[in-house]
């Protein structure tokens, strides 16, 4: 977006209102940026800024859009109800399995193993 300027510079640096533009309308746009009540450095600083945040903005967008192609992997496994219970079904095997070798390495070593 670019603004329509309504002065042009000579070559020594002067402004001047461009001839299609009348003075009235030259005030009313002096008075609009003087409403705004930054310095031209402001303005240029804000400006830097809001590129800045653009790109923040859109990085942080690849890195959401990076994070849903990953969800959309993990919702290709199935429903997470299902992987909840293929999680606990492996957790009762590795402990079951777990207590079996326990009571064999204490059978062999002569000892008793009650059942509760």
């Amino acid at each position: 977006m670019s603004m329509e300027r309504t002065t042009l510079r000579g070559p020594d640096g002067t402004a001047y209102i461009k001839s299609s533009v009348t003075r009235r309308e030259a005030a009313h746009r002096l008075a609009a940026y003087e409403d705004t009540g930054l310095e031209p450095e402001e303005i240029t600083a804000i400006i830097g800024l809001a590129s800045e945040n653009c790109a923040k903005t859109a990085d942080k967008i690849d890195q959401l859009l990076s994070d849903d192609k990953e969800l959309g992997e993990y919702r290709a496994l199935g429903p997470i109800d299902r992987i909840r219970e293929l999680t606990q079904a492996y957790s009762t095997v590795k402990a079951h399995a777990f207590s079996k070798s326990a009571e064999a390495a204490i059978t062999a070593a002569g000892g008793n193993v009650e059942k509760l």
